[in-house]
């Protein structure tokens, strides 16, 4: 069994000032300029961050739609009073293909105003509402603790640690995992 993802919507209105767009190449530049400015506090946890925009990220936006199209994953723009300031992403994990994972990211200067808390909890009600999935987690390295956070606000809960190689400037050999199962959320 597998969990569809690719009817979820190309835009979520998270609230009056916040929209999910679905990633396309009409954003690029501005998501150019934003990780050029903010390289130094994205690369810390992200390992593309440090020589974006580059071919992988050209590819990662014009991909993005064929993504969805092919249920592999789904990515979005976040947008704050109409400008870029991050990213959001759900996708499958590997290992179940029923388990969907939300990555994310922000830019330095929107941290700290309950953004990514206010987004991360938009797609968990949309993904659990359209799709069958048992369970959404949120990954991150042990020491990143503002994405850490993110997850504990929205009410994940943690369920386990995945030893792993570290790819980004600040990450250690451990990943945390958070997860939300779908009776947890709709006992919310």
């Amino acid at each position: 069994m597998s969990t569809q993802v690719s009817h979820l919507p190309n835009e979520i209105v998270v609230d009056d000032e916040l929209v999910l767009r679905g990633k396309s190449s009409e954003s690029f530049d501005e998501f150019s300029r934003i990780v050029v400015s903010n390289r130094e506090h994205l690369s810390a946890w992200l390992p593309w961050a440090e020589n974006a925009p580059d071919e992988s990220s050209v590819a990662h936006y014009s991909e993005s739609p064929m993504k969805k199209e092919n249920d592999e994953e789904v990515n979005w723009d976040i947008f704050c009073r109409g400008s870029l300031c991050g990213a959001i992403g759900l996708m499958k994990r590997e290992e179940t293909k029923t388990i969907l994972e939300i990555g994310y990211w922000l830019a330095q200067e929107f941290n700290g105003r309950g953004i990514m808390t206010r987004c991360v909890n938009a797609l968990v009600d949309v993904t659990f509402k359209q799709t069958d999935t048992p369970a959404i987690e949120i990954g991150c390295d042990k020491a990143n603790l503002p994405s850490a956070s993110v997850a504990l606000r929205a009410g994940f809960i943690y369920h386990r640690d995945k030893e792993r190689e570290p790819v980004a400037r600040c990450e250690t050999d451990f990943g945390h995992y958070f997860r939300l199962t779908r009776d947890e959320w709709l006992a919310r």
